[in-house]
C-alpha cells in the first residue's frame, strides 16, 4: 500500500525537482548502487560526519538519476589504530530508515565483507541519530581510499551494491595515513641481562621501533623520539634517562632522517645514541657501574606533520621491562607480623606462648630458576633498631620436603 501511495506522490512531484546537489563522479573501478525510486519521496541520507567528514543538511541528491553521489571534494583523514566516532541520520520524519558504512581498507576497488565497518542496530526516522565508535585497523593501507554510506528503506542494508527501490548513497574520499608505532623494543615484558652489550648480535637486539609507513606521494611526515628511564632501580631516581636515541644525521633526540619509501610496517634500529647505557652506533649497554638491575621503561613519542610542520596526529608508547642478574631473589612483602597497629603478640617467659609467626614473600628477578636459597630474619626495635631476637635461617629448596615446587622458583 505504501508503495503505491508513494509511487504517486513522487510521480506528482518529479516535474518540481530541478537541480541536483553533489558531484557525481564515481570512479569506475567501483560499482555503483541503484535506486528505482531512490530519496525522491525522503528516503535518504541528511546527516553524515566521519574523521573530518561533515555533510548535514545534504538532503536527497540525485533524485531523479539512481540516488547515489560521490563528494569527491569533502575527504576525511584517520590514522590506523585509532578509533573515531560515527553519526549519520535520515531526512524523512516518517519513514523509516537503516544504515551501513563500509570503508576500502586494502583499496582493491570494492568494498568487501570485511570492510563493513558500522550497521545500524534499528531502523528509524529523523529523530533517530545513528552514531558509534570505529577504530580503523593498523593494517589498513595507507593512501586515499574510499568510504560509502547506505540508506535503505524499512531494512538495515547488507549489500554496498544495492540494488534496490527506496534510498540513498554516498561515497566520500578517505586519506588514510597508516603510520604508527606499532612495536618498541625492549618492549613490554622484556627481560635483558646486566652488563649485557645489545648491538644486534648473537640475539642481543639493538633498542628499535616498528613503524607503520606513509604512502610515497603523502605531504606527511613522521618523527620519534625514543627514550628509557628509570622506573625502579635501587638507588637511582625514577624518571633518569639512561638511554636516548639520536638522529644519525642531525644528531637531534628526535628522529626524522628515516627511509623515503621502506617496507610497511619497518623495523628503525637505533643508529646513535646517548646517555650512559648508550655504546656507540646505538648499542645498548646495560653497564652495573652506572645503573643496577631493576625496572626500566621505554618511552615513545611519535608524530605525524604537515607541511607546514603542524602536528596533526600524536602517539605515546610505553613498555615496561626488567634488566635482571643471573640469580636475583628479594622479599617483595613481610605478611606476619603486621605492623602494631593492627596486630599485638603477648610476650611470655614459658611455653609456647612466646612465639610470633614470620611470613615473608619472596619473589625471583634473576633469569634462572631458583632451586635453592636462604633467607635471614632478624627482629628489632622500631625505637633504636636494637635486636632482640637471634637471627632465624630458613633454607628453602627443590628437595624432598625442601618447601619449592620440584621445577623451583621461576622468573
Amino acid at each position: 500500500m505504501r508503495t503505491l501511495l508513494r509511487r504517486r506522490l513522487i510521480a506528482s512531484t518529479l516535474a518540481l525537482i530541478i537541480g541536483l546537489i553533489g558531484v557525481n563522479m564515481a570512479q569506475a573501478q567501483y560499482c555503483n548502487p541503484t535506486y528505482s525510486i531512490g530519496c525522491s519521496g525522503d528516503d535518504g541520507i541528511n546527516n553524515f560526519s566521519f574523521a573530518g567528514i561533515v555533510n548535514n543538511n545534504s538532503g536527497c541528491n540525485n533524485g531523479q538519476g539512481n540516488a547515489y553521489t560521490y563528494f569527491s571534494a569533502i575527504q576525511g583523514q584517520v590514522t590506523g589504530g585509532s578509533t573515531y566516532t560515527i553519526s549519520m541520520q535520515s531526512i524523512s520524519p516518517t519513514w523509516s530508515e537503516g544504515f551501513a558504512v563500509w570503508i576500502d581498507y586494502d583499496q582493491n576497488g570494492k568494498f568487501d565483507a570485511t570492510e563493513k565497518i558500522y550497521s545500524s542496530p534499528t531502523t528509524g526516522t529523523s529523530a533517530t541519530t545513528f552514531t558509534g565508535p570505529i577504530t580503523i585497523p593498523a593494517s589498513a593501507l595507507p593512501g586515499t581510499t574510499r568510504l560509502r554510506v547506505v540508506c535503505q528503506y524499512a531494512t538495515i542494508p547488507t549489500d554496498p551494491c544495492v540494488s534496490g527501490s527506496f534510498g540513498e548513497a554516498e561515497d566520500y574520499p578517505l586519506m588514510i595515513l597508516g603510520a604508527s608505532v606499532q612495536a618498541v623494543y625492549p618492549g613490554q615484558g622484556s627481560i635483558l641481562q646486566i652488563n649485557t652489550v645489545y648491538d644486534g648480535t648473537n640475539g642481543n637486539l639493538k633498542p628499535s621501533v616498528t613503524l607503520g609507513r606513509l604512502p610515497a606521494s603523502s605531504s606527511i611526515t613522521q618523527r620519534f623520539s625514543y627514550k628509557i628511564k628509570v622506573v625502579n632501580a635501587g638507588n637511582a631516581q625514577t624518571g633518569t634517562v639512561v638511554y636516548e636515541m639520536l638522529d644519525p644525521v642531525t644528531n637531534s633526540t628526535t628522529i626524522t632522517n628515516l627511509p623515503a619509501v621502506p617496507p610497511d610496517p619497518t623495523v628503525y634500529v637505533a643508529q646513535k645514541a646517548q646517555g650512559p647505557w648508550a655504546g656507540s652506533n646505538g648499542t645498548f649497554y646495560t653497564n652495573p657501574a652506572f645503573f643496577v638491575a631493576g625496572t626500566y621503561r621505554t618511552e615513545v613519542v611519535h608524530e605525524l606533520v604537515d607541511a607546514s610542520n603542524n602536528v596533526i596526529f600524536s602517539q605515546n608508547v610505553a613498555a615496561t621491562f626488567v634488566v635482571a642478574v643471573d640469580r636475583d631473589i628479594a622479599a617483595t612483602s613481610i605478611e606476619s607480623p603486621l605492623p602494631m597497629n593492627r596486630q599485638r603478640y603477648i610476650r611470655s617467659t614459658g611455653g609456647n606462648n612466646n612465639s610470633i609467626p614470620i611470613r615473608v614473600r619472596y619473589t625471583n628477578f634473576g633469569l634462572e630458576t631458583v632451586k635453592r636459597y636462604r633467607a635471614t630474619v632478624t627482629i628489632r626495635r622500631a625505637s633504636n633498631n636494637q635486636v632482640v631476637s637471634t637471627p632465624m635461617e630458613v633454607i628453602r629448596s627443590t628437595d624432598a620436603n625442601g618447601g619449592l615446587p620440584a621445577t623451583g622458583l621461576p622468573t
